[in-house]
């Protein structure tokens, strides 16, 4: 088990951890702190994560070990701009092979702005047709109707999240890949959570409206080559921490 930062860096101490993502990311009660607090005393999987891969009875998901963690993973995206840092991009492993998961930590946070405002914010001459072609390509990969998908108010991070997700096991060749959603909100209203945008990506992937549930994953959708799930993890337990995990 090793966790590192994007740099290949290994990763000994919650202090390496906090130095491996933005500073102003680090706060008590948000998600990138309570993820790393959460995952770095799991050592391994954390409990509720590895529950709901093995509750799916998919061989490829159950006993999975935890091989790597990267850190603020970077993930090039179609057009210009920024890559995509995920929170933790997991390398877990079992006796059939290796699975790639892009792990989103939430505690209230927004999936970032929607897909229609997120196009629509670009501030520089050339931004409205880079965002276009982004998006385009996007959702090009994930098979998703662009137009249908601009027409929702689906969280633009959902997309280049589960990007990341799918891209990491093809380089990796690896078969199978989940985009996680490990949430620290206890309470309703799902509106808190953000678990109805989550719902609503899933629809976009062609998923049954009944897929989405909390602690559970959709059935996969392939992707190329990838075999690709959703899940959402609840963490009621550390979602009372707050701030003191």
């Amino acid at each position: 088990m090793r966790f590192e930062d994007n740099r290949g860096r290994p990763i000994g101490s919650l202090e390496d951890w906090q130095r491996a993502i933005p500073p102003d990311h680090w706060v008590p009660e948000c998600s990138a702190y309570l993820l790393a607090h959460r995952w770095w005393r799991a050592e391994g999987l954390p409990e509720p994560v590895w529950r709901v891969l093995d509750a799916t009875r998919v061989p490829a998901l159950v006993d999975l070990k935890l091989r790597r963690a990267i850190v603020e993973h970077k993930t090039a995206l179609p057009g210009e701009g920024l890559d995509s840092s995920t929170d933790i991009m997991v390398e877990a492993t079992n006796a059939l092979g290796q699975v790639w998961i892009a792990v989103e930590g939430k505690a209230r946070e927004a999936f970032d702005l929607d897909l229609p405002g997120w196009l629509a914010s670009g501030t520089s001459p050339g931004s409205p047709a880079n965002r276009d072609a982004r998006a385009r390509g996007l959702c090009s990969k994930l098979d998703i109707d662009f137009q249908e998908a601009r027409s929702k108010a689906v969280g633009y991070q959902l997309f280049h999240r589960t990007y990341a997700a799918v891209r990491a096991a093809e380089q990796n060749r690896s078969r199978h890949a989940v985009m996680l959603v490990h949430s620290f909100v206890r309470a309703q209203p799902e509106s808190e959570s953000h678990f109805d945008d989550y719902r609503e990506f899933a629809e976009l992937l062609r998923l049954p409206p009944s897929a989405p549930q909390p602690n559970a994953t959709t059935p996969e959708v392939q992707v190329g080559p990838v075999a690709l799930r959703l899940a959402w993890v609840s963490d009621n337990e550390w979602a009372t921490r707050g701030a003191n995990p």
